[in-house]
């Protein structure tokens, strides 16, 4: 896949993206990563986004509009790539609806998943995931499968284009387990007591709807 080839939702191309970048860098005497970041949070609508995190959802994007081509095109197109199970919008947006009442909750767990080197990277996506994640134990194991389901298909999308495309949806699975993509689980949690003046509780609820948000977006 070549990214040259990929178009933001705002409908400027990733080459005409990288030229503004540049002018932009010059502009405004930042870092041409800096510079990227900007553009690429303008294209696509969210000020969190990183110039990576971008290209890979554009990935995404292009991968599944070949796949919903009309029946005889599918007919004849082979798909080389049959990413995992991927929640569908509906999924998503079922899914947001129980996180935002979520809070309401009288009861919650303090959820560290084990993989914080990936979370407090800059790259990836990682700065887009809670930790520590803060839920409802009622809703703790049903938000930890989901944002798992998650966080396998961005390690599968980062598998486009390298000697390791071909285990996608084969092997995969194993190769996010042994990834330092972020993985949560239910079980390995601690009671969470809010403290007056304690943040943290909102803090991972804001987190964790922007981060299903950004994926609903970029369905």
């Amino acid at each position: 896949m070549n990214i040259t080839d990929l178009f933001f939702p705002s409908g400027i191309s990733v080459t005409r993206a990288k030229k503004d970048a540049n002018k932009l860098k010059k502009a405004q005497n930042i870092t041409l990563t800096e510079a990227l970041n900007l553009v690429a949070q303008e294209h696509m609508s969210s000020p969190e986004l990183t110039w990576d995190q971008a290209i890979e959802h554009l990935k995404y994007r292009d991968v599944f509009d070949d796949d919903n081509q009309d029946d005889d095109e599918q007919d004849e197109a082979e798909v080389s790539v049959e990413f995992s199970h991927i929640p569908s919008k509906q999924d998503f947006e079922e899914f947001l609806a129980v996180v935002e009442q979520d809070i309401n909750s009288e009861s919650f767990v303090s959820i560290t998943p084990e993989n914080d080197v990936y979370i407090e990277s800059d790259g990836n996506g990682g700065k887009m995931w809670p930790s520590p994640l803060v839920v409802s134990e009622s809703n703790a194991e049903l938000i930890c499968d989901m944002l798992n389901q998650m966080s396998l298909f961005d390690f599968e999308l980062g598998l486009l284009d390298t000697e390791f495309e071909e285990l996608i949806g084969s092997e995969s699975y194993d190769l996010w387990q042994d990834s330092n993509y972020p993985q949560y689980d239910s079980y390995n949690s601690e009671k969470f007591e809010e403290n007056e003046g304690d943040d943290q509780l909102y803090d991972s609820h804001f987190e964790l709807k922007r981060r299903i948000e950004f994926a609903i977006q970029n369905l």
